[in-house]
Parts: structure tokens; sequence; C-alpha cells
């Protein structure tokens, strides 16, 4: 669309999702950003757009903390540091579980933020959620425990 040409990117972000609402439109012209502009973008709008399209937005963010974020054939691969997204998750845990379990299979040297929230995750027994239902809260234990056990994780 030509809004962003008119507008600038954001002012057109913020027209898109705090005037109108359009979350998706706004995503998908995210994704078709350069690295910078998207992380910029995403750590602006990430909290709003993770609450509206929660799958959408952590794929997006995957591609941009493992370096799978490349739209131009000239553009450096970068990646961005997961640990600078984890707020943008606080209604949305069972999203923020799937990121960081994410990052920690793709990248093993993730920082040690990201592997204590992800044990703070899976020892969290949360009010709302029925871990209960064909043994959630087992299967959490033993993520812990294996995330405890493994010789490459850095915990503070």
């Amino acid at each position: 669309t030509a809004l962003p040409i008119c507008f600038g990117d954001y002012r057109y972000m913020r027209i898109e999702i705090e005037d109108v609402g359009n979350y998706e439109r706004a995503l998908n012209y995210i994704a078709r950003l350069e690295f910078t502009e998207a992380e910029n973008n995403l750590k602006k709008y990430g909290k709003a757009l993770v609450n509206e399209l929660p799958v959408a937005t952590t794929n997006l963010l995957k591609q941009l903390c493992t370096g799978a974020w490349k739209r131009f054939p000239t553009e450096r691969v970068l990646k961005a540091k997961p640990e600078e997204f984890v707020h943008i998750y606080v209604q949305q845990k069972s999203q923020l579980l799937e990121f960081l379990e994410h990052m920690v299979k793709a990248e093993p040297d993730s920082s040690s933020l990201v592997y204590n929230t992800l044990l703070e995750l899976y020892l969290h027994r949360e009010k709302t959620e029925k871990l209960e239902v064909a043994g959630e809260r087992e299967r959490r234990a033993e993520r812990a425990l294996e995330l405890l056990k493994s010789p490459n994780v850095r915990f503070n």
C-alpha cells in the first residue's frame, strides 16, 4: 500500500494499530521490512500484536531472533535478542512458552534470562490454567528437569 510512503513507517504503524486496529495488515507490513525496521516496530508494537495475533506474531519473532530474517538478497543475516521481547508476552504465557522453547532449541547459547524465564514458566502453576488435563503438570515438571540437566544451559 502507498500509505507507508505517504506517512512514514512509524506513523503508518500507529494508524494501522492504534487508530484503525488492523493488526493483520500491520503485521504483514512488518514482515516485509528490513531487519532493523522490523525489530524496531516489533519492539514498539509487539505487545499489541501478540495480544491480537499471538501465533503469527510469535512466528515472526522466531524468524527475527534466529537469523532466518532476510527479506533482501543484500541484507546481512542479523539476530534480535529474544530477551528484548519477553515483556510483550505478559498476557500470552502459552505463546511465551512456545517462543522460548523454540529459542533454546534453535539457539542453545541463548542468554540466562531466556533460560531462567523458561524454567519459571515450567514451574509456575497458573490458577486459571487446568494443568491436570492430560498430565500437563507432569510434562512441565519433566521439561523443567530436562532443562536443569542440560549441560549448555546458563542460569543466574
